[in-house]
């Protein structure tokens, strides 16, 4: 600490230096401390067992994942898009009983990206390249494999498609 004046500056600067570690102490000791962090990869999903009983559950960007109570105390989270976001769980009382901070990540290393002109085309490379579906992909091209995603779980329910076998 400073306890002479010859040179303010460098006392203003370790003061300053010292403030900030103090309210970095003070924030994580309140917040920081209960707060966790949780990655999981584009469509795959993970639990996450709470300490207690949910209430109510509130994903801060439903667009990059989705939470699902499986029981009163686990929760299934998938990840949708890249991104980050996070979830805060609160019991019967409304106290806060999870904070999470979610990371959305690429879960496949084995994905190959190819840019060909302005276009961008996503295939899986495990052990051969297929197309897949990627957001930001090429239209043609991701609602050519949606389309075909969407067929195949139609006639996987048994309700068909149109034009096609009952």
């Amino acid at each position: 600490m400073c306890w002479t004046m010859q040179r303010p500056r460098n006392c203003a600067a370790k003061l300053g230096i010292f403030v900030v570690a103090a309210v970095l102490i003070v924030t994580l000791g309140a917040a920081g401390l209960r707060a966790q962090a949780l990655m999981v990869g584009v469509d795959e999903a993970k639990l996450h067992r709470l300490s207690g009983p949910a209430a109510t559950v509130i994903m801060g960007n439903p667009m990059i994942a989705d939470v699902t109570v499986q029981d009163s105390d686990l929760l299934v989270i998938t990840g949708k898009m890249f991104g980050n976001t996070n979830l805060i769980v609160l019991d019967a009382a409304g106290e806060e009983i999870a904070n999470v901070a979610i990371s959305v990540r690429n879960a496949r290393p084995q994905a190959v990206t190819l840019h060909k002109g302005g276009a961008r085309y996503t295939y899986s490379c495990a052990p051969r390249c297929e197309t897949t579906l990627e957001v930001g992909d090429a239209p043609a091209a991701f609602g050519a494999i949606s389309k075909m995603i969407s067929e195949k779980s139609a006639l996987s329910k048994g309700t068909g498609m149109a034009g096609g076998p009952q």
